[in-house]
């Protein structure tokens, strides 16, 4: 005689066993889709995200600031021009003590403590100390034996007649960029383009080679020459100095040109300031007043009248 209740229990565990292999199942299916949406994302939405990640583990790129044009006066002689200046930078994960770091660095370079900390700090891998440091404090920091520290060399922008045509050639800031005059106007011109070198590195950050095939002239910003004189300039702003001085007045401008050509030979100002160390003049002497300070010339025009009337024979020097 069949035995219905045992083959009832053994269909309901027959039935329990497929439902817990189609779960079993599913479940595998569902894992094998998570990780297939995981490596779908990992490759194609996250591929350019994760490559640099992983080029930052053993690649530095290091942008090399370009030279910035010499400016010229009509002779030839350089009225503005760059010069390399050592700047110092650290690697912070090298430093084993920030704050001691910090501290010693500060003390020797006389910078601010706090605000040097918090630069550390916040930085990864590159973080300035000091930006065309001195000689000296270049060798003062490097003595200290700090791991991390080193230096790198940067344009620094250089005057080399000092106050002369300072507020027609302008300033720069610590990043090469024109803030005043020329150096502002013509700053696309001057400034030229920045290269990128980059430089490999093993798992203790020792480098292990660097590319070195750029191309300096790819990086060189153009000259600009003037019509100025330097020796008339130098004039100009000797005897307006000593018109200033004598009429006891708060400031004055002199404008030489060429009456054959209209070139600008010489633009003097006063006071004036030297921009190799702009912070030390008065912020009013930046003002270049002979180009924008506007005034009525009033009778002093008719001298212009009269060598046109001249020139022209309309009248004779004795009437």
């Amino acid at each position: 005689m069949k035995d219905f209740k045992a083959d009832s229990k053994q269909a309901r565990t027959s039935r329990w066993m497929r439902f817990r292999i189609a779960l079993l199942g599913v479940g595998f299916f569902c894992l094998l889709g998570i990780g297939l949406g995981r490596a779908i994302k990992l490759q194609l939405f996250d591929r350019q995200r994760l490559l640099e990640l992983a080029e930052d583990q053993y690649v530095r790129r290091i942008e090399i600031p370009a030279r910035r044009g010499d400016i010229f006066d009509r002779r030839g002689v350089p009225l503005a021009q760059s010069v390399k200046v050592d700047s110092l930078w650290i690697d912070p994960a090298l430093a084993s003590d920030l704050r001691q770091a910090s501290r010693e660095l500060s003390r020797r370079l006389h910078l601010d403590l706090g605000e040097l900390y918090r630069k550390l700090q916040n930085a990864r891998r590159f973080a300035w100390i000091k930006r065309q440091a001195k000689p000296e404090e270049v060798r003062a920091a490097l003595q200290l034996g700090i791991p991390g520290v080193a230096v790198t060399q940067e344009p620094k922008r250089f005057y080399p007649q000092r106050e002369l045509a300072a507020q027609l050639l302008g300033i720069t800031g610590t990043d090469g960029i024109g803030l005043e005059g020329l150096e502002l106007s013509f700053n696309d011109e001057l400034s030229g383009q920045n290269s990128e070198l980059l430089s490999f590195r093993d798992a203790k950050g020792r480098k292990l080679l660097t590319q070195l095939d750029v191309d300096p002239l790819q990086r060189q910003g153009a000259s600009l020459q003037l019509t100025i004189d330097r020796q008339i300039q130098f004039v100009a702003e000797k005897a307006l100095s000593h018109a200033v001085e004598e009429s006891r007045g708060v400031a004055g401008m002199a404008v030489v040109l060429d009456p054959r050509t209209g070139e600008l030979l010489a633009i003097a100002n006063f006071p004036s300031f030297n921009p190799n160390a702009p912070l030390a003049g008065a912020a009013e002497a930046y003002r270049n007043r002979a180009v924008l300070d506007a005034f009525e010339p009033g009778s002093t025009f008719k001298a212009f009248t009269v060598a046109a009337a001249l020139e022209e024979n309309a009248i004779q020097p004795n009437q």
